[in-house]
């Protein structure tokens, strides 16, 4: 029994608008962990120490590329 090409059309559009939901989520969690990375480093008093802002820099970029990756897994 073949099933009606509109439902799976559908099914798809459905699976691709929970990818874009995902995506949006992880842009989102993403931008806002960055800008408040320089908040938590004012807040600690951490300023004058400035490999510390590079190393969370990098942990961060390592952080969204990494969850970027494992969404489209």
């Amino acid at each position: 029994m073949r099933k009606n090409p509109f439902f799976l059309y559908f099914r798809d559009f459905l699976f691709l608008i929970g990818l874009l939901i995902a995506l949006v989520i992880t842009i989102t969690l993403t931008s806002s962990a960055g800008s408040e990375q320089a908040t938590l480093v004012s807040l600690l008093h951490l300023d004058a120490i400035e490999w510390l802002r590079r190393i969370w820099t990098i942990v961060g970029l390592t952080i969204s590329i990494m969850t970027n990756y494992l969404l489209f897994m």
